[in-house]
């Protein structure tokens, strides 16, 4: 691929609806990301999720973070491009799941 048609790819990407909110910071667009995965949150790891309101940890607190660069820093290289290539066939329901995921890896 060439570096325009690269360019123009990557600004198709940032310009999708899942991005763009997290570009412009529309902190409403963002709301609507948490909710998704705090119903997923509460359903898939109630227990982590009980602790994490004892202890005062909100989830904008890590999820900005987590869904702003789809994981690539808190994941290895790797790891992160399998996320990317999910991402990009499965869509944003993708990224709700993997941050549920790395949660349940941590449920005893």
């Amino acid at each position: 691929m060439d570096d325009y048609a690269a360019f123009v790819s990557l600004a198709n990407l940032l310009n999708s609806h899942y991005f763009y909110s997290f570009c412009t910071l529309d902190t409403e667009e963002f709301s609507k990301h948490i909710r998704i995965y705090e119903i997923l949150f509460t359903q898939h790891v109630p227990e982590i999720k009980d602790k994490f309101t004892e202890l005062g940890i909100q989830n904008d607190q890590y999820l900005l973070d987590w869904y702003m660069t789809a994981f690539s820093k808190a994941l290895s290289v790797p790891l992160a491009s399998r996320v990317w290539d999910c991402f990009l066939l499965e869509g944003e329901i993708f990224i709700h799941s993997v941050a549920v995921g790395i949660l349940k890896m941590f449920e005893s």
